[in-house]
């Protein structure tokens, strides 16, 4: 049965207009008045005839005009017919949802699924006539190069929302495609758009891609609005996908890993992996995990571990279906090196090759020695075989055991390694305030003064000269500390700050503060992946010193009292609380390292075991010293310096990438030093290629139309039956115009 549509449904409010021609006849009718003449009865009969067909034509001219003004804005709101029984050609809007994910690259027939989803997006476009529009939204955004449109507007692709639209909730920039400020019209100009869009190493959300399709539709004025949906529709990327409630739109699905292809997706990938020191101190222990996400077992896989490109050595591995296998293999640390080498894990190319490689940045051992001051030298025993952590002891265990522990040196060096370092990087020393002399600070590159309650003149004086000449500071504070005197003396001669009180009661367990990301990119913080305003670790702390800082001092992470709890100037840091677990649990917890590892390292210049890891799509983040802004760098796997932002914050500088997509090593120079490496890997959801099943899509996509890849060809030369009306009111108006003024004319009176 036929359907009547509205194109445009807002124009029906001009219905408003309609009475207009009765009201004014209403307020400008003339009433009559009475004359007196002697003999009229001769011509009464005569008026009453002219005077009601005087006013039978005035009812008729309201009409006609009430009927123009009507048929008009009707033809505004363009009414149309659909159906199957009405004959026509449609205009139809088409938006074609294309997946670029790094998925897509599963080889099928030796030919990638984004090849063949690209080719079908193209038939889709080529069956639209010139009158249609359309348009292109990749999953995963896009590269520029969109022609200009016709008649002017933006040049390369624009991925705002069409003019009047706002985007939708949750929706980025840079998930739409489309030219101009609205739909792409032509065929040739659409089916041009689909070779623009490249294959993504990224995994990518679909709901955005699927909102922003929809807004574009919304603001369509053809009579069909069809949306079609190119995909593997993997599981991980499309089962938690909203189902779209907008009315009026055919939504067609290919999906191109049917259940069918559901048995033939093997795949192996690297999942993860990680480097940590091992005893002799020249090596390190390099282990990784290898996934089989098929449904058979995988005997005897070889795997290649590359380094700067030169193999070093192949590991077998038998991984069971929808199981991992752990594998290692002991590196020899190269000595004296002053780049990162890249370390590549390789496996045989199966279908899906993106995943078949692994890279990671492996740093330079950099021995740093450190000097730990403080008033007595605890003993420096280990606790449970010389883990750090308190041997994985209770809170309440570490604080009763916790008399004569040097946690710093431990946490320096948690290996049983010699005297001669280890590949933590720290050779630490331990002495105390009395020992401090000119000779034991020109041996180390950073000081601690861990809860150092006074120094004597001679002793301030030469670390202020040590700080001045190059050296680091590291300022922990505890229940040793002489507030007046670190106002007075210590303070000014080393650090810009002041100290206020102590904040919390002795043995009092049941209040506590946590640690808060202030400058969640600073450096110390890299290991702990957070944002602004979060927390850095679940370490309870129930005492510590209140701080303000001064002049060029800044806030990296505060307790959630509000109160500074990391400060930073020039060459030092300044730490308000203890390491001390009468004052917290922090020595306990699996942050206490990571922290005291970053801190010197920022200062002193040591660097992590590995460069640190992303996805595709990620985006670099990194604080430098300011002074180096002009010769900063990043530069890609393929040798490409990647564009860099750049921004001053005080005395640093905060360096921010574009989306890192290619896989492999990426390296930060500021000239010709090298200043870190990091490594861009696979996101592992996206070696997971299972799709949804038809039952599950269509409970997703209510009533949608379900096409397979081997049927994609009858997408070309559809046919979309519909009727526009408003040519018909239109002529109808102009009628209705033309008898306004023969009835008009027909009522002046002539001579």
């Amino acid at each position: 049965m036929p359907i009547l549509l509205l194109l445009n449904p807002t124009f029906l409010f001009g219905l408003i207009a309609v009475p207009i021609p009765l009201l004014i006849h209403l307020f400008t009718r003339r009433k009559a008045r009475k004359l007196a003449f002697s003999t009229v009865d001769f011509i009464r009969d005569v008026a009453k005839r002219e005077t009601k067909r005087i006013r039978v034509r005035n009812i008729l001219l309201m009409t006609i005009r009430m009927a123009a003004i009507a048929t008009f804005v009707v033809a505004m709101a363009r009414p149309a017919l659909v159906g199957p029984l009405i004959r026509g050609k449609g205009s139809t809007s088409a938006v074609v949802i294309l997946d670029n994910s790094a998925s897509m690259g599963w080889l099928k027939d030796g030919k990638s699924v984004f090849s063949i989803a690209g080719d079908i997006s193209r038939q889709i476009f080529e069956g639209l006539s010139n009158s249609d529009d359309g348009g292109l939204i990749p999953i995963c955004g896009a590269r520029e190069g969109v022609p200009e449109r016709e008649g002017g507007g933006s040049r390369g692709i624009t991925t705002s929302a069409p003019e009047g639209v706002s985007a939708p909730e949750g929706v980025q920039e840079g998930t739409g495609l489309v030219t101009g400020r609205g739909l792409v019209a032509g065929p040739a100009r659409l089916a041009g758009m689909v070779q623009l869009v490249d294959l993504s190493n990224g995994s990518c959300p679909a709901q955005g891609a699927l909102s922003s399709a929809l807004a574009f539709l919304s603001i369509s004025r053809n009579i069909n609005k069809e949306l079609y949906i190119v995909s593997d529709f993997q599981r991980s990327q499309w089962e938690n996908v909203e189902p779209p409630k907008q009315k009026g739109v055919k939504i067609t699905l290919v999906p191109l890993l049917g259940s069918s292809s559901r048995a033939s997706l093997e795949n192996l990938s690297i999942e993860k992996a990680e480097v940590v020191p091992e005893v002799p101190a020249q090596e390190q222990l390099l282990e990784f995990e290898v996934a089989n996400y098929g449904r058979s077992e995988a005997k005897g896989v070889p795997v290649r571990l590359l380094s700067e490109g030169k193999e070093i050595a192949q590991k077998y591995a038998d991984i069971g279906s929808g199981s991992n296998s752990r594998l290692s293999q002991r590196l020899t640390v190269r000595s004296g090196g002053r780049t990162a080498t890249e370390i590549s894990i390789l496996l045989p190319h199966d279908s899906f090759p993106l995943d078949d490689s692994y890279f990671l940045a492996l740093e330079p051992p950099k021995q740093i020695g450190v000097l730990i001051v403080g008033d007595e030298r605890p003993q420096a025993k280990t606790l449970g075989g010389g883990n750090v952590r308190a041997a994985g002891e209770s809170v309440s265990g570490a604080r009763d055991n916790a008399a004569g522990v040097d946690f710093v040196s431990l946490a320096l060096r948690p290996s049983a390694a010699g005297a001669t370092g280890n590949l933590w990087g720290f050779i630490p020393h331990r002495i105390s305030t009395s020992e401090l002399s000119e000779g034991e600070l020109r041996r180390v590159r950073c000081v601690i003064l861990e809860n150092v309650s006074r120094l004597s003149g001679l002793e301030l004086d030469l670390l202020a000269e040590f700080k001045s000449s190059g050296g680091k500071l590291l300022i922990v504070l505890g229940d040793r500390v002489d507030i007046r005197y670190y106002n007075q003396k210590l303070l000014p001669a080393l650090f810009p700050a002041r100290l206020v009180g102590v904040e919390g009661t002795p043995g009092e367990r049941t209040s506590f503060f946590s640690l808060i990301a202030t400058i969640a990119s600073h450096p110390i913080l890299r290991s702990f992946d957070v944002s602004r305003g979060q927390q850095v670790s679940g370490a309870r702390f129930h005492r510590l010193i209140r701080a303000e800082g001064l002049r060029d001092s800044r806030v990296i992470a505060e307790f959630s009292s509000g109160l500074p709890a990391i400060l930073e100037a020039k060459g030092a840091l300044l730490f308000t609380s203890s390491f001390d677990p009468q004052w917290n649990d922090l020595v306990a917890s699996g942050a206490f390292l990571p922290l005291l590892h970053e801190m010197l390292r920022y200062l002193c210049g040591g660097g992590p075991l590995v460069g640190r890891e992303f996805h595709p799509g990620d985006v670099l983040e990194e604080e430098l010293p300011a002074e180096q802004e002009a010769s900063v760098s990043l530069v890609g796997p393929s040798g490409k310096e990647m564009s860099l932002s750049k921004t001053r914050l005080g005395t640093s500088l905060l360096i921010k990438s574009e989306p890192l997509n290619e896989l492999g090593t990426y390296r930060l120079f500021a000239g010709e030093e090298e200043l870190s490496a990091y490594s861009v890997n696979m996101d592992p959801a996206e070696s997971r290629l299972e799709p949804l099943s038809a039952r599950e899509l269509l409970k997703i996509f209510r009533g949608a139309n379900i096409v397979s890849e081997s049927s994609s060809g009858d997408l070309t030369g559809v046919t979309r039956p519909g009727q526009e009306l408003w040519p018909f009111f239109l002529v109808l108006c102009i009628g209705f115009l033309v008898a306004e003024l023969l009835v008009a004319r027909s009522i002046v009176p002539t001579d």
